[in-house]
């Protein structure tokens, strides 16, 4: 399956329980945060007052979600390759 915000990596078809696919759920969440960090980072430094707000409020809700979603529990480690 692909998701198109996640980039054109596709989701594998085998990845057993729930479990790891939340654990590669959050590796790819976390991802796209760092992602919209930088790119707010970018807006600021050329100027760009607008964007750089936008996407720091983008920011901020995807890191708030975030910190919600990992502290759930996830007790078996699961390796995601």
């Amino acid at each position: 399956m692909t998701v198109p915000w996640l980039g054109s990596t596709e989701l594998p078809s085998d990845l057993g329980d729930g479990q790891c696919t939340a654990a590669l759920l959050v590796a790819r969440y976390a991802k796209l945060i760092d992602t919209t960090r930088k790119a707010s980072d970018q807006a600021a430094e050329s100027c760009d007052g607008d964007t750089s707000q936008l996407l720091t409020g983008a920011f901020r809700a995807l890191d708030q979600a975030f910190r919600l979603f990992a502290r759930l529990p996830m007790p078996r480690i699961c390796f995601i390759i």
